[in-house]
């Protein structure tokens, strides 16, 4: 009796390190800035670690869900984008951060939406939402990277026509 105790107390334990490690280090990065955040969840992804980057990106995403802040909102939910692999639900933050950042001005949001969601089109055959997507992101492109990302979404539109006249023939 005594051993199966002290197994199910060892094995219990073991069990629920790992829910407890996470816990903590959760609530730790909840104390961080917002930029702290960024810098983690960026560096994480760049070395593929996907666990910590979703972690970065929970944290970052549920702070600016308290703090009520849009801006940090958007950037929590295409935090989220970067690293989700269901299509749907991949879409489905792209709307959410393109119904967030309509009114945002000076901002690269919802341009950056708004191309990703033509990427993904295009990616996938649909070539006239694709093209509806990068005329809109056309119009948002307000932002501090508007040359840079105005040059992007020229070329992919020139890429698509050049595709759209391909299949045509």
């Amino acid at each position: 009796m005594y051993f199966r105790d002290y197994f199910l107390q060892l094995f219990l334990g073991v069990c629920m390190l790992p829910f407890i490690y996470g816990q903590a280090i959760s609530d730790s990065l909840t104390q961080k800035a917002y930029e702290e955040l960024q810098k983690g969840f960026l560096t994480h992804y760049m070395q593929k670690d996907t666990v910590k980057a979703t972690l970065y990106a929970n944290v970052y995403l549920n702070k600016a869900r308290k703090d009520k802040n849009q801006t940090y909102l958007v950037s929590g939910y295409y935090y989220k984008t970067l690293l989700e692999g269901n299509d749907d639900s991949k879409i489905a933050f792209l709307d959410t951060i393109i119904n967030l950042s309509r009114d945002f001005t000076n901002k690269n949001f919802p341009t950056i939406s708004y191309y990703d969601k033509g990427a993904y089109y295009h990616k996938h055959g649909q070539f006239k939402l694709a093209l509806d997507n990068f005329l809109k992101a056309l119009t948002y492109n307000k932002g501090s990277n508007k040359e840079y990302l105005g040059f992007l979404l020229n070329q992919a539109i020139g890429i698509l026509k050049i595709e759209i006249d391909e299949n045509e023939e």
